[in-house]
């Protein structure tokens, strides 16, 4: 669905050649999953609770590539495949609803959503690349300023996660955005060395790291390329 573009769309691709783009990851960056209070571990433990499963078996059931990387009737299916292979009532209307309960009681890094948000005021084309279930896409579009969001690559819509050089290679497709014009943030090292091997500029870091970010995309901002 990436690859049709319009005469429209490709003088929109030439004019952002030089435009400077931000992407910022979602776990740890934006959603502070390791937090004291809230996690995504404890998160995870209560659904587990609630819906009655085992622990082991749902995060190996967690841990499918698949579960991050469909979405609609193909997520569905799989959902209740396995709520079938563990012999549970439960619906997948009540995993959806279990899932969303607990992981909205994760806190943000709100002074990150504040950086996101200032950013594209200031002119500055900004993003997301994340890997992610489709019920996590809810979750964002419930706390985020999704207006100020130029560009959202997901994986479950993507349908390949991060390392895969593919995710970068439609980053620049879409955006249009030369590699050098392109910073990205990222909790994982091994993220950010696939972007960097493109000739992206990022920096592995945590929202709780702020100071340091906002020195890192600023100095970017201002450099010539």
């Amino acid at each position: 669905m990436f690859d049709i573009i319009g005469a429209k769309e490709r003088k929109k691709l030439k004019d952002n050649k030089n435009k400077k783009l931000v992407v910022f990851d979602w776990g740890d960056v934006l959603l502070d999953v390791n937090s004291p209070v809230y996690n995504s571990y404890t998160a995870i433990k209560n659904i587990g609770h609630d819906m009655g499963f085992d622990q082991h078996s749902f995060i190996t059931f967690l841990k499918k590539k698949e579960f991050w990387t469909t979405e609609g009737e193909k997520l569905e299916l799989l959902i209740n495949e396995y709520l079938e292979e563990v012999n549970s009532e439960k619906t997948v209307e009540d995993f959806k609803e279990c899932y969303l309960k607990h992981f909205r009681q994760i806190t943000w890094f709100e002074d990150m959503i504040e950086f996101l948000t200032s950013l594209h005021d200031q002119g500055v084309c900004t993003g997301i690349i994340s890997n992610l279930c489709q019920l996590d896409g809810e979750l964002l579009a419930e706390k985020l300023p999704m207006d100020k969001i130029d560009y959202r690559f997901y994986s479950y819509n993507l349908g390949v996660e991060k390392p895969d050089s593919k995710v970068y290679e439609i980053v620049e497709t879409v955006s249009g955005c030369s590699p050098e014009n392109i910073f990205f943030m990222d909790d994982k090292q091994k993220n950010i060395d696939a972007a960097v091997a493109r000739g992206w500029r990022g920096i592995c870091a945590t929202g709780d790291e702020i100071t340091k970010i906002k020195e890192e995309v600023y100095r970017f901002i201002n450099t010539e390329h």
